[in-house]
């Protein structure tokens, strides 16, 4: 489960940046902005793509990474964090049990 949500926000991050440097490509100066007519293929492909790009982009976020984020993120999150929180505090006591003495030694030292 673990591969298959890192494989997706890599995808994810891929087609979004596809999106924005495509985005990026539209904005021109004012002084080389070019007249309407002068528009080449090239230019009109890349807008189209970009919003292709997009479309997949918001597919890709409403359907498969917020249901992974609400079906695995969430559970993660709310059951396993506090259960690791409570080992730690569990092992800090007993390697305070242990350790203390010792530090009062060198303290004395």
């Amino acid at each position: 489960m673990r591969s298959l949500f890192i494989r997706t926000l890599a995808v994810c991050l891929c087609v979004f940046a596809f999106a924005v440097l495509a985005n990026a490509q539209e904005r021109r100066d004012d002084a080389k902005k070019q007249s309407r007519h002068d528009d080449n293929v090239a230019v009109v492909i890349v807008k189209s793509a970009a919003k292709g790009t997009w479309a997949v982009t918001k597919f890709t976020a409403g359907k498969v990474v917020k249901p992974l984020a609400v079906h695995v993120g969430k559970p993660i999150l709310f059951k396993f964090v506090p259960a690791v929180g409570k080992l730690a505090l569990k092992a800090t006591g007993v390697g305070a049990k242990t350790l203390l003495p010792y530090a009062a030694k060198l303290a004395v030292l």
